[in-house]
């Protein structure tokens, strides 16, 4: 996120990611990396603040490619967040 907002606007014509999925693994980052937050509000919330800023430095004719998965599906887990959910909070 640091890294993002040091960015310039609309600087960048692609980002492709696959963000950390919500409690499934840690990667020795500390206690800052996305995906061990408390509450699946939380984990969203996180996410929201990367996409408004990759969002900004993304010129008007950029493409984000965005890979999420039902990592929860079938094994009575939470689900990971609904597309139109994320969208509604990145505003």
């Amino acid at each position: 996120l640091a890294t993002l907002r040091d960015m310039p606007d609309e600087s960048i014509h692609c980002v492709v990611t696959s963000p950390p999925y919500y409690g499934l693994r840690r990667y020795a980052a500390g206690e800052q990396e996305m995906g061990s937050e408390t509450t699946p509000g939380e984990y969203l919330a996180a996410q929201v603040a990367v996409f408004r800023e990759v969002r900004r430095v993304l010129r008007g004719n950029g493409v984000c490619w965005v890979n999420i998965g039902d990592s929860y599906g079938g094994r009575g887990r939470l689900r990971s967040p609904s597309k139109p959910r994320i969208l509604a909070l990145m505003g």
